[in-house]
């Protein structure tokens, strides 16, 4: 009988030993360091547009179907897998991540990162077991984990996140000529080279010292109306009084300039300030003229279809 009773104990030992290893979870905590203020890197997580860009395999080349993304309550689906907001805040965002069979849910963790305004830290924190190896659970934390390299990856890269190439210049023509001329929504490409001519030929006139290629700006400045500007460097200073239709402007010389190489046509110039502006907003950069955009060569005569390629450029500090 005793033996009985110590053959029961120590099964029922060994069965509690066994369901422990089982299912006593054993957590662990993945960061990530975001390029991005604080509500911007809430937003990488929380928006299902910005989602679909990272998190596997609900990005855009494989979309799957998606529903209520207009009232932020949304949910992908891609296969067997499904992903759904379960909650967020200023700084929390709950992920509800689902096979067929099984739903881990993730909790995001986003603080600023220390030292650095433009810089946020997520962290992810897991519990995996034995039974969840079993059961199919850790392979859908397992995926996540991935994907919080990828957001990382999708983040630091400039062309994935904002579409262009941007770096960091400084500003080296800081004296232009300047003028512009609102039309209505045709007609850019030959107000832009007329502008353009007509600074040059302003320049060559008073012996100004030509310093570099034209440059301009399009401004969308009505429902029907687009303003188009454009400035030359000059060497030369020249006093100019106001209102005169040629001015004299200047940018602050060695301040920051964002830089990126763009190609498209005249109307598709302000989606690409946006962008820049975008950048700088997230860096926390200050504004310090109009951003602008220079021919990469020497024609300037182009039909609003055309496709060309541009430089495009944002005075920051």
């Amino acid at each position: 009988m005793r033996s009985k009773k110590i053959l029961i104990t120590v099964s029922a030992a060994l069965i509690a030993a066994v369901l422990l290893t089982l299912f006593i979870p054993v957590k662990k905590q993945y960061t990530a360091r975001i390029p991005l203020p604080i509500e911007r890197t809430v937003a990488q997580l929380a928006a299902v547009e910005n989602v679909q860009k990272w998190f596997t395999p609900f990005t855009q080349s494989n979309p799957g179907s998606g529903s209520g993304k207009a009232s932020g309550q949304w949910e992908l689906t891609s296969g067997d897998y499904s992903l759904k907001i379960a909650g967020a805040n200023s700084f929390y965002v709950a992920l509800s991540f689902s096979n067929k069979s099984q739903t881990a849910m993730l909790n995001f963790q986003v603080n600023p990162d220390s030292g650095y305004m433009d810089m946020s830290r997520i962290t992810l924190t897991v519990k995996r077991n034995i039974w969840g190896a079993i059961s199919g659970r850790n392979e859908l934390l397992e995926t996540a984990i991935a994907n919080l390299s990828a957001l990382e990856t999708y983040t630091g890269n400039n062309r994935r996140l904002y579409g262009l190439d941007i770096k960091h210049e400084l500003v080296k023509d800081s004296a232009y000529l300047y003028t512009k001329r609102t039309i209505g929504q045709t007609g850019l490409g030959q107000t832009a080279s007329t502008l353009c001519r007509q600074l040059t030929d302003f320049a060559n006139k008073n012996h100004l010292e030509i310093a570099g290629s034209p440059i301009i700006n399009i401004k969308q400045v009505g429902t029907d109306s687009t303003q188009v500007s454009a400035g030359l460097p000059i060497h030369t200073y020249i006093y100019l009084a106001p209102g005169n239709i040629i001015q004299y402007r200047q940018m602050p010389f060695g301040k920051k300039l964002l830089e990126a190489p763009f190609k498209g046509g005249y109307r598709d110039l302000p989606a690409a300030f946006d962008k820049l502006k975008s950048y700088a907003d997230d860096h926390r950069l200050t504004i310090m003229a109009i951003p602008y955009a220079k021919y990469t060569g020497e024609q300037i005569d182009f039909a609003d279809g055309d496709l060309i390629d541009f430089t495009v450029y944002f005075p920051v500090d």
